[in-house]
């Protein structure tokens, strides 16, 4: 009898179809990743680069190009000729970190450092603590 109903087409038993009480998770999302893009200071300050090595990569133009240092149009530094790396900070008109390489023997190079080390040590450039160390200032 019920197969003769089933080829009518009429169905006594009840339908149940059971659903997902929980969706899965989708795989897609946070996985995807970008390539490195190696940026920063390659060459630092007070070590040799040779003529056409990159000092510096970065994206816009952070730091500029002094004497003797090129800029690509990714705003990649590199050094013109052989010398000495070198970062100053011009404050005026516009506050800028230049990197310059400076040509020159090691010798040369290790007295422009003491003379930048004796200059910056001066009694005018130290603040009161370091004046007081100093012996400067007596009634402190």
């Amino acid at each position: 009898m019920w197969a003769a109903l089933r080829r009518v087409g009429i169905c006594l038993e009840p339908a149940l179809v059971r659903h997902a009480t929980k969706k899965t998770g989708g795989s897609g999302g946070k996985s995807k990743t970008s390539n490195a893009k190696y940026l920063g200071i390659k060459i630092y300050g007070d070590q040799f680069a040779k003529a056409g090595s990159i000092i510096m990569r970065q994206r816009g133009a952070r730091y500029r190009p002094g004497e003797n240092v090129g800029i690509g149009r990714d705003y990649t530094l590199h050094a013109l000729v052989d010398g000495f790396v070198e970062f100053t900070r011009r404050r005026f008109p516009h506050p800028r970190t230049l990197i310059h390489v400076r040509p020159g023997t090691a010798e040369q190079h290790r007295e422009r450092v003491a003379a930048r080390v004796a200059e910056r040590n001066t009694p005018a450039r130290l603040g009161v603590w370091s004046k007081t160390q100093a012996g400067l200032f007596a009634e402190l």
